[in-house]
Parts: structure tokens; sequence; C-alpha cells
């Protein structure tokens, strides 16, 4: 019994230090995405202490990392295990961009892994800073060993991450068009894996428009936002055979909304699936934050019996309802919850301020969540989404 009341001392000493630690209210008052990522882990070590085992800090390294946080997401490494194959390839990644891959040896080793199980994620660094001799070694450790058509895209990659796009575009033309095709898919793709998706917009017009390249341009034109890219494709579907527009649609119409054109968006996928009509209404209404797309959602809902479906798409208007101002509106989702979703839609107000680059609200909304579990993630979810869209 003394033990049982230890333990519950010692969780309830842990939520009072959390929620009144220096730190956390400092970047509540002025938060950075640096402070935001150090506060998700003492978010995460407060749950660990109460129990929880589905912690975000594998996502804390993958996100520091990618925003160059290096120093921060080194002194996780003790927290990455064999499973934590996305968190691990960023951090390779950061620390060969600045040539610190030694200091990731220890984790490396205690794992049992090498720099060869990630040449994926090394190479295109190494390609991008022109070192050649560590690209050699590289290659020769590979436990997979790339294919020539890997090893191009490894330099069209370095050279879009490096910021010469023009000398991308260069290598690209001197490639026989199957060859091309294969590189561009292979770019595309890894950069979309990783986040990165808007940085191939430079190749975009080397791809071609049919199948899955004119859907790896819609790939870019969202995620770069870009008018004229979105409204060509637009264009080239009226020249499809009607089973390709079907297939490609969807992406083109996520696309225009993310540029604002949400009345062409809500046009093309009405011509879809009526079953899954709801759900694309209320993502665009999140990425076009068009308030009548959010009513056209709303209505559409009343017909979805799935309840898992109806879930996903109240939380998407949950988002687009903060996006849009509508805070109130959105709490009364998080209300009409039962216990399991509540926790759940407050996760969306706090992602949806994220997103809106209101991070002081986000954080707030962050730590009103009772499970320390989902507060940890909550916090998170902040630093990830700080102001922008995943690509």
């Amino acid at each position: 019994m003394r033990l049982v009341l230890l333990v519950v001392g010692v969780f309830f000493a842990a939520i009072a230090n959390a929620e009144n630690d220096p730190a956390d209210v400092a970047c509540q008052a002025e938060p950075t995405q640096i402070c935001v990522l150090e506060m998700a882990v003492r978010a995460s070590r407060v749950a660990a202490a109460a129990g929880s085992t589905d912690l975000p800090l594998e996502r804390v390294v993958e996100a520091a990392s990618r925003a160059g946080h290096l120093d921060l997401a080194l002194s996780l490494a003790d927290d990455l295990n064999k499973d934590s194959g996305m968190g691990i390839a960023e951090l390779l990644r950061a620390a060969a961009w600045e040539d610190r891959l030694a200091e990731v040896a220890p984790l490396l080793a205690r794992l049992g892994l090498s720099e060869g199980h990630y040449p994926f994620a090394i190479g295109p660094i190494y390609a991008a800073q022109g070192r050649e001799p560590e690209l050699a070694s590289l290659i020769e450790r590979a436990i997979w060993k790339p294919s020539a058509d890997q090893l191009k895209a490894w330099r069209v990659e370095g050279e879009l991450r490096a910021g010469r796009p023009e000398q991308a575009v260069r290598m690209l033309r001197q490639m026989l068009d199957k060859q091309r095709s294969q590189v561009l898919y292979l770019v595309v793709t890894d950069l979309r894996n990783n986040s990165n998706a808007s940085l191939a917009l430079p190749v975009a017009p080397l791809l071609s428009d049919e199948g899955y390249e004119f859907d790896l341009k819609a790939v870019i034109a969202q995620a770069a936002a870009d008018s004229d890219l979105a409204r060509a494709l637009d264009d080239a579907l009226a020249g499809m055979k009607p089973e390709d527009r079907f297939s490609s649609q969807e992406g083109v119409a996520f696309a225009l909304a993310k540029v604002g054109d949400w009345e062409r968006a809500v046009e093309l996928v009405q011509e879809l699936e009526a079953d899954r009509l709801p759900g694309r209404l209320a993502f665009i209404a999140e990425l076009s934050r068009e308030p009548q797309v959010i009513r056209m959602a709303r209505n559409a809902l009343a017909g979805v019996g799935d309840a898992s479906t109806r879930d996903g798409i109240i939380e998407n208007l949950i988002r687009a309802l903060i996006l849009t101002g509508r805070e109130e509106e959105a709490q009364r989702y998080v209300e009409l919850g039962d216990q399991w979703q509540r926790p759940q839609r407050q996760a969306m107000i706090v992602m949806g301020f994220g997103l809106a680059g209101q991070q002081e609200k986000a954080l707030i909304a962050a730590r009103s969540i009772d499970d320390p579990g989902r507060r940890a993630w909550a916090v998170w979810s902040v630093a990830w989404f700080y102001g922008k869209w995943p690509q």
C-alpha cells in the first residue's frame, strides 16, 4: 500500500511540476519552435512517469532534425530503438548536413546498425555538398546497393536541397526519357516522404501529364501552393481518358483548394464517388479555409453512417473551424464527443491553432488536455505543424 501511495505521489508531483515549469510558462508566453519541442520532451517525461508508453519522442527527434535543431535531436538518441526508422533517418540526414555523423555512431552501434543501413538518407546530402569520397564509401558500405537510377536520383535531390535547381534540371534533361521518369519518381517521392515536396517545383515541368507523373505534379502543386501549376493540371484533366481523369482528379482538387480555388475544387470532387464526398469536402474546407465549404461538409456529414469515417470528417471540420476563427463551434464538436472522442478532438483544436500560426493558443489548448500522453502528443503537434501544412 505504501508503494502504491508513493507511486501515486510521484505521479501527481510530476504533473504539478509540469504545469508550473518556468520553461513551459516562458515558452507559452513567447513560443519558438525549439522551445515547443523542448516542452514536448518534458511533457513526454511526465507522461512516462504516469505510465504512458506511447510517447512522441521519436517524432520530436524527427521534427528537431528537420528544423535544424540537431543538438536537441542528438540529446534524445537514447530514446530511439530499431523501430525508430524515420527518427533515425532524419537524425542521420541532419547530422550529415552538418558533418556530425560521428556523434550518431554510438546510437547506431547500440542498435547494431550502421550508416550503410541508411544510404537513402545520407547519400543525397553527400551529393549536395560535393563530398564524393564519402559518397563512394557510403555506396560501398550500403547494405542494399543503390541502383544506377537511385544514384542519379540522389544527385538530383542533392542539387534541389542545396538550392541549385537549375543544375538539377540540367542533369535531368541529359537523361533518356525512361530513366528521367524513374529518377523523377524517386526524387519527388523521397522529398514528399520527408516533407520537402515543394523543393521539386523547379523540376515539375519535366513530368508528363500521364499516369503517376501527373499525380506527382499534383503533389508538388499542393505542397508548393503553386497556382499556375494547379490550374495547368486542371486544364490537362479535360484531355484525359475518363478512367485516367477519375484517378487523378482528387489530387488536382486538393491542389486547387490549397491555392484558394475552392469552387473548382468542390466541382471536381463532386464528380467522384458519392460516399467519399463528405470527407473530401472536409479536407477542402481545411485546405482552403473557406466557410462555405465548411457548411457543405457539415451538411454532407449528416448522411455518413460509419462511425470511424464520421470521426475523421469531424476532425477535419474542427481544424477548419479553428483556421477560420470559429473557435466556439469547434469546441462544441469536442463537447459532443464521448470520453474517447473528446481527447482526440481536443488535439485537433491544438493542431488547428498550430497550423494557423497561433502557437500561444495552441499551447494553452494542449496543456488543458488531461491525459498526460495525449498532452505530450498535442504539444509535439504544435512544433510539427509550426504555422505550415505538412507537405
